[in-house]
């Protein structure tokens, strides 16, 4: 189904303002509208007007394009065939936060990626494995266990979802980051899922691919 200009935005916006580390309550205050107004325009309820579209883009130093113009449908990747993987939300690689479950549109991939879905990661604690801060993890879901492997995992009452080593022991899994800062975490096997394994992770920052 085509979106409407009103969706388009808010998704340009949400990305704008993870990009920019800025939260809408910071927006706000400094193109002078209300806190609510903000998250009016990130929940596609309504559009900011034309002065504001200007500060905005003002403000971040972009083209009126890049609020108002659809780019899920844009290649991430400068390969000549592609197809698109669905990006479902956030996963922590930290200290444990719950992962957010919200579709956010399309990564384009290579056909020699075979992930089935991706998520930004969250935090530092798999920096020694060369996953940092915001880059795009991609997972697979069927997969044949391997001690030490590297999976997305939901655990514990809040359903934490973290991306760590997992090593089977016994009838626990152990938790292990790539992050000297970060202490393992055990939780009993069958208290935890494993939703994917990590095939590869993109980084926006060198605009590279790595498996």
């Amino acid at each position: 189904m085509e979106k409407d200009q009103t969706q388009i935005c808010a998704e340009n916006l949400m990305r704008i303002l993870k990009e920019h580390d800025m939260s809408q309550n910071q927006l706000a205050s400094k193109i002078g509208v209300s806190a609510m107004s903000v998250n009016a325009w990130c929940r596609a309820i309504n559009m900011p007007r034309n002065d504001k579209i200007d500060k905005i883009c003002q403000l971040f130093g972009i083209q009126r394009a890049d609020l108002l113009q659809d780019k899920s449908a844009a290649p991430n990747l400068s390969i000549p065939a592609a197809y698109p993987v669905p990006i479902l939300g956030s996963i922590c690689a930290g200290d444990g936060i719950i992962a957010e479950q919200s579709y956010r549109g399309m990564f384009f991939v290579d056909h020699s990626i075979r992930a089935d879905y991706c998520l930004e990661v969250e935090g530092d604690s798999m920096k020694d494995a060369n996953i940092f801060h915001r880059d795009i993890a991609f997972l697979r879901k069927n997969y044949d266990f391997i001690n030490g492997g590297i999976y997305a995992v939901v655990f514990g009452a809040e359903e934490n979802a973290v991306l760590k080593k997992v090593y089977q022991q016994g009838n626990s899994l152990l938790l292990v980051s790539c992050n000297a800062l970060y202490d393992p975490i055990s939780v009993p096997a069958d208290e935890a899922f494993i939703c994917g394994e990590l095939v590869g992770v993109y980084s926006p920052r060198s605009n590279k691919y790595t498996k």
